[in-house]
């Protein structure tokens, strides 16, 4: 140990001429004390504990940590998600997202060396050249999730990506009325379009822009789904990339049907009744059956490929109006009700947000302006009309 003043400094006598001995010593980087009866055992004591420092004992070194590359990582990563309740298809995105973006920048990064500002350059480069904001948080919150479960595995210390919201924002030149939305108009014409399509162009394109339901739940749906009592659909599956899942909030929800849409459906569910009849083969239990790997006996889901190809972009086209994602009719349908005035809480439940802030976030600014009068006025018209009012009145408010 070091010496200051011809004093070992390990030994103290504190206060000075008190008779009291302490041993001191140093303990990650902060000072730890001990009393003693007397500078001989405070000398005994000292000693030893610097024997026990010396060996490792007393204050041992941290074990190494193991050098872990993204790469090396990522396999174990993957193996742990469906034991998460993450579904096949959300793996299989993930496992997309890393092999074509994150192993390539990263994999041969040791996990301990991903830092947030390498993170965010290399975040700006993405967008620089061209890839959509969304796509670029979807990258960053993969690899923000690789990391929490590699703190989790205790094979790195923390993670550096947690609250992306103040790392990555949203890039000022990309405005909130991009968001792909058919006008009432074009509604009216893609419809009519729609129906002049024979099969079930119509009351496929009318469930989309009547439901907001995802191009995936709308293919998966039964017919015993849709209940002509309580006027509901109850929307519990998915169909993408030819398998069955639950929707994407992996919960199910019933959404309100509006009396047009049940007559459709009904109409529809009974001309298919009949042609299963007519055809003698059981009735298909999809709502919309499709064609492509199966036959009328034995009728399969519409692919999604099929719909927007054979149905969709056909429509759009004979409607003249700009071809838009079919996500567009979902958009369209939440911008239509809050421009009615309809509780943002009931739009979410329809929506089947998982949270009232992703449908906030999303659809807030198509929430109805107040014209000349703001809800803030009504403060003012209650002062002016208690002014008018009785003196009682007048002296109750001075009261409050």
């Amino acid at each position: 140990m070091a010496r200051k003043n011809g004093k070992d400094r390990g030994i103290v006598e504190k206060p000075a001429g008190s008779g009291q001995w302490w041993v001191r010593l140093y303990e990650n980087g902060r000072e730890r004390w001990t009393r003693c009866d007397s500078k001989s055992q405070a000398s005994a004591l000292y000693h030893r504990l610097k024997e026990q420092v010396r060996q490792g004992v007393l204050l041992p070194k941290p074990a190494a940590v193991p050098v872990v590359r993204l790469k090396e990582y990522v396999p174990r990563y993957l193996e742990q998600l469906p034991l998460r309740g993450v579904k096949a298809l959300t793996v299989a995105t993930y496992r997309a997202r890393i092999t074509k973006h994150l192993v390539p920048a990263f994999g041969g990064s040791p996990l301990h060396a991903i830092t947030r500002p390498a993170v965010k350059e290399w975040a700006a480069a993405l967008l620089q050249h061209g890839l959509d904001f969304n796509t670029v948080k979807g990258l960053a919150l993969t690899l923000s999730g690789i990391l929490t479960q590699a703190v989790e595995d205790q094979v790195l210390s923390h993670n550096p990506l947690l609250r992306l919201g103040t790392m990555l924002k949203r890039p000022s030149t990309i405005a909130d009325e991009e968001l792909p939305c058919f006008t009432p108009a074009e509604e009216d014409v893609i419809l009519t379009a729609a129906k002049a399509k024979p099969g079930p162009a119509y009351p496929m394109i009318l469930t989309l822009f009547r439901t907001g339901v995802r191009i995936g739940e709308l293919l998966a749906l039964h017919r015993e789904d849709v209940n002509t009592v309580s006027r509901t659909l109850h929307v519990r599956r998915t169909w993408s990339k030819w398998r069955l899942s639950t929707p994407k909030s992996g919960k199910s929800r019933k959404v309100d049907l509006s009396p047009h849409l049940l007559d459709v459906l009904r109409a529809w569910m009974d001309v298919s009744q009949l042609d299963a009849a007519m055809g003698e083969h059981p009735c298909p239990p999809m709502l919309f059956p499709g064609g492509l790997g199966g036959t009328r006996q034995a009728p399969f889901y519409y692919s999604e490929n099929a719909f927007r190809s054979t149905i969709w972009f056909p429509v759009l086209e004979q409607a003249q109006v700009s071809r838009l994602p079919v996500h567009a009719a979902r958009h369209t349908y939440a911008s239509r009700l809050l421009a009615a005035g309809v509780p943002i809480k009931y739009v979410q439940a329809q929506l089947g947000h998982a949270s009232i802030t992703v449908t906030v976030d999303t659809y807030g600014h198509w929430l109805p302006a107040t014209g000349s009068h703001r809800p803030v006025d009504v403060l003012d018209r209650e002062e002016m009309a208690a002014a008018t009012g009785s003196k009682t009145g007048s002296d109750r408010r001075e009261n409050v």
